[in-house]
Order: C-alpha cells, then sequence, then structure tokens
C-alpha cells in the first residue's frame, strides 16, 4: 500500500490525500484492505467528494468510463459501514465478531457493480481475484444478488443500456426486430 504524504511530515501521511489523490486502484486496494481503521468522518468526505466528481464525469467529452468509480464508490460505502458497525459494536460493549472493515468494502463494491452493471457471476470472480480470498465468495454473491435484484426492479436496463438508447446509438436488440422476420414467403 502506498500512502500520501501530501502536507504531512516525514514519516506521516493524510489518510484523506491517500484515498483522493492516488488512482483510483490504489484507492480499491487501501478500501479493501483488512489492515488498520480508518476514520469514518474522512471516509464520508472521501464518499461525497468522489460520488461528485463521478457524477458529473459521464457528461464531459472525455473518454473515461464508469466502472471503476462505481467499484470505488461501492467500496467507500462498504467500508463506512464497516467501520461504523465496529465503533458501534466496541462503544456497546458487545462481544461478537464482526467482519473486519476491508470485508464490508469488498461487498459494499460487489453490490455497487452488480447494481450498475446487472452481472453477478463476472463480479464475484473479478473481486475474489481482486483479494485472494476464496472464502468471501458466498458473502459476494449474496450481496450482488440482492444488489441486481433490486436493481431490476428499479430500472429494467443496466447503466450502460440506458446510456445507449438516451443517446440514439443504433445496437443490435435480444429479439429479431418485427421487419425483419421471415413470413414464409420468398
Amino acid at each position: 500500500l502506498v500512502y500520501n504524504a501530501y502536507t504531512c511530515a516525514d514519516g506521516e501521511h493524510n489518510p484523506v490525500a491517500t484515498l483522493l489523490l492516488a488512482r483510483a486502484e490504489g484507492t480499491v486496494k487501501h478500501l479493501f484492505s483488512r489492515s488498520g481503521t480508518q476514520d469514518p468522518s474522512q471516509l464520508v468526505l472521501c464518499l461525497v467528494t468522489y460520488f461528485a466528481l463521478a457524477c458529473g464525469m459521464p457528461s464531459l467529452p472525455v473518454p473515461m468510463g464508469s466502472f471503476v468509480p462505481s467499484m470505488l464508490i461501492g467500496a467507500l460505502s462498504g467500508r463506512l459501514y464497516g467501520e461504523v458497525i465496529s465503533l458501534f459494536a466496541t462503544s456497546a460493549g458487545l462481544s461478537v465478531t464482526l467482519g473486519h472493515p476491508g470485508v464490508y468494502s469488498l461487498v459494499g463494491s460487489a453490490a455497487m457493480l452488480g447494481g450498475f452493471t446487472h452481472m453477478s457471476l463476472a463480479i464475484v470472480a473479478l473481486l475474489v481475484e481482486a483479494s485472494h480470498d476464496l472464502t468471501l465468495v458466498p458473502v459476494l454473491m449474496l450481496g450482488v444478488s440482492i444488489s441486481t435484484l433490486i436493481s431490476k426492479r428499479i430500472n429494467h436496463h443496466d447503466y450502460d443500456e440506458v446510456l445507449i438508447m438516451k443517446k440514439g446509438v443504433p445496437f443490435l436488440g435480444a429479439e429479431v426486430p418485427h421487419e425483419m422476420e421471415h413470413h414464409g414467403s420468398t
């Protein structure tokens, strides 16, 4: 993991700068990491900032996709949820074993990507490969399944299909157009 010192003294690092000024892949590695904890207020600041930036990017004429930003927003949300649950459990004196906030980050990322792309198996395979932990398959599959079902209930098409339809880009649909059906006469 690479830490960003930004304006800190030697040997110190700025957690917000580490999350916001690194490339998205590096930030995701920090969020997926199962070592240490992160301050929820700093995670909220990063989530709000990155969400606002990610919302404005699709309308700009620059070559940028939405897959990695969605993965990062899901990872930030999951890590935030994991850190808050962990703080609540320790402050309440509960003696229950919870997953590390890094696992919550993985599940949040999987859920966000599942809802965004309407894919399930590919997302789970991608994140299991990124985490190098096969024991996370059931919980990742649960998160992706729930988010995909909810997303399909709310919006019948994934994000990319909606953009294609709104921009009027010609494409071949899953069904043969009515005009091209063979009616038996030649």
